[in-house]
């Protein structure tokens, strides 16, 4: 009984773990695609950046409007695979409200820009 209760423990933390490590991945994705960044001069680390479709995101930004979700470029009920080629930094008012799961062609530019800009 305990080796199942480790075993779920050690598959919760290894999905706590990857989950942090694709967030901060999609996050620095964010500066290649835009290289805008909103710097902390305190500390000259960058705390704002834009999606690629121009909302402003923030690592850490949980609960507030620049929160920003993982997203699956192609959608995951679709068939999109969780792989990083097909995550994208999107924020979580355009993912939620907006694209769900939906394609990016069946979006228009004006539909994907309705974070905080």
């Amino acid at each position: 009984r305990n080796s199942k209760k480790n075993s779920a423990m050690e598959s919760s933390s290894y999905k706590t773990n990857r989950l942090k490590a694709e967030t901060q991945w999609a996050f620095d994705e964010c500066a290649k695609i835009k290289n805008k960044d909103v710097i902390d001069f305190e500390t000259t680390e960058p705390k704002f950046r834009m999606d690629r479709h121009g909302n402003v995101v923030a690592f850490g930004g949980n609960g507030s409007i620049t929160k920003f979700d993982v997203d699956h470029i192609f959608p995951w009920s679709r068939g999109g695979l969780t792989v990083r080629e097909n995550l994208e930094a999107l924020n979580s008012r355009v993912n939620s409200a907006v694209k769900k799961d939906k394609f990016l062609q069946e979006l228009s530019k004006k539909d994907l820009e309705t974070g905080l800009r």
